[in-house]
């Protein structure tokens, strides 16, 4: 008889006590039940630690001083003891049969240089609606894609090897916002990526989410550009390709929050470094024309825009 695969879910926390039993709930729910659940505490100042007692031996539950989710990662994947690694955030959620389809897959492809599977992702409102969904799939190779953006299907999405950590190291602490896509081109740049297509896992979207912060996920692309040409200048075709895509991801922030002058300034730098990034998407053109108009135009044509979408 073929030995269980063991998987450790690492959920790291800080201040979720409103979503946290939740999440793991949704873990407990699996229907290929988790090896062991560990929760890694990022100095939690709310009533998280007095609301998991609850859950006794069923969890395992770390603490550490607040140093960011990653050093939390981190933490749990230290002490994990398990073949796969799953992360769930504390404010996420997984279908029953996450874990099982992740195994079956990764059963069925049967290749040695796997190193991660995620799954497709629902980002869902407070009422559970969907607001949009994340599917990019995987096949394989997928370095080069991630150079141009993240098309890991959020992190709660992710199983991935214990072996792999050994090899290519831990989440970067350095790189809040940026760290999960870092480790993300690390496994990609020694290991094969692939998907499971379908929609295994709900990510709530809220004010606290750290990805609504632009300016500070900006700032961490940044640092994650440097990284890229400088470790992997052998790997990157066509570097200032890469650095316009990664900046055009920002254009429609600026626009939305009209902050114009400083969207016109970036969709200039774009497309001093690739003209062609204006091909990436066909609204950046219409966003540059309408800033040029009063804020009310400009309100309603968004509006009108995300609503052909």
């Amino acid at each position: 008889m073929t030995a269980k695969i063991k998987i450790s879910v690492i959920i790291p926390t800080f201040n979720r006590s409103q979503y946290i039993c939740d999440a793991i709930d949704s873990v407990l729910a699996q229907t290929y039940p988790a090896h062991e659940i560990i929760i890694a505490d990022d100095g939690s100042t709310d009533n998280t630690a007095a609301l998991l007692k609850k859950y006794g031996k069923r969890i395992k539950y770390l603490r550490q001083k607040n140093k960011g989710p990653s050093a939390a990662r981190n933490l749990g994947i230290k002490k994990s003891t398990g073949e796969f690694i799953a992360f769930l955030d504390s404010d996420d959620l997984w279908d029953k049969n996450k874990l099982k389809e992740q195994i079956e897959f990764y059963k069925r492809i049967n290749n040695f240089n796997l190193g991660m599977i995620d799954t497709f992702t629902k980002i869902i409102d407070f009422k559970g609606k969907t607001i949009c969904v994340l599917n990019c799939t995987k096949r394989g190779p997928a370095l080069e894609e991630l150079f141009y953006h993240n098309v890991i299907n959020q992190t709660s999405s992710v199983l991935i090897k214990s072996s792999v950590f050994q090899e290519i190291g831990l989440f970067n602490e350095n790189l809040g916002g940026a760290e999960d896509r870092e480790l993300w081109i690390r496994i990609a740049s020694k290991f094969r990526i692939y998907t499971v297509e379908k929609y295994l896992v709900n990510q709530r979207k809220h004010n606290e989410n750290i990805s609504n912060d632009y300016e500070f996920m900006r700032a961490n692309t940044e640092k994650l550009l440097k990284i890229i040409s400088k470790r992997y200048e052998d790997k990157v075709k066509n570097l200032n390709k890469v650095i316009a895509f990664n900046y055009a991801y920002y254009l429609p922030y600026y626009f939305k929050s009209l902050k114009l002058r400083e969207f016109r300034k970036l969709l200039y730098k774009c497309i001093s470094l690739y003209p062609l990034v204006l091909f990436k998407n066909g609204k950046y053109t219409i966003y540059f024309i309408l800033s040029f108009f009063n804020k009310n135009v400009i309100k309603l044509g968004y509006k009108m825009m995300r609503k052909k979408i």
